[in-house]
């Protein structure tokens, strides 16, 4: 009985660690974020400077996509961290797809199946996620909404 205790307190000591691990590394990943947007704004400004100067040079428009898009998605899977919900996993997923549809310069098949990818993906979330979501995890917080 006393072993049955200690393994179970142990298991709550381990899965309250891992939460505070997790928060850690989603503080981190968000400075990381803060200070690439940052650097995204820096270089829109000199993308700015330099349209008006030479207006005959050609930007690179798709790199500044593919940070931004980098980093949305970089948000997208804090929010994924935080919330451990089904609909915030398949966010992350629609904008990584859409990231890669975006930048890369695959063929005809590669957008197809992206495309296709990200119609399922809707289809998910559209069906099934709001009823997921709506499931309670713990069931003890569900009798305490209920009463």
């Amino acid at each position: 009985m006393v072993e049955g205790n200690t393994k179970k307190l142990l298991r709550s000591i381990m899965a309250k660690a891992a939460s505070y691990v997790e928060i850690l590394i989603s503080a981190l990943l968000l400075i990381g974020i803060l200070i690439g947007a940052i650097n995204l704004g820096t270089e829109l400004i000199a993308m700015g400077k330099v349209a008006l100067i030479a207006p005959d040079i050609t930007m690179p428009v798709e790199e500044y996509l593919a940070t931004g898009l980098q980093l949305i998605i970089g948000v997208e899977f804090i929010k994924m961290i935080s919330k451990h919900t089904v609909g915030s996993t398949i966010d992350v997923l629609l904008f990584a797809i859409a990231r890669k549809l975006v930048v890369s310069h695959g063929g005809a098949i590669d957008l197809l199946l992206g495309i296709i990818a990200i119609a399922i993906l809707f289809i998910i979330k559209r069906y099934f996620g709001n009823k997921c979501e709506r499931c309670p995890i713990d069931p003890a917080k569900a009798k305490l909404k209920e009463s």
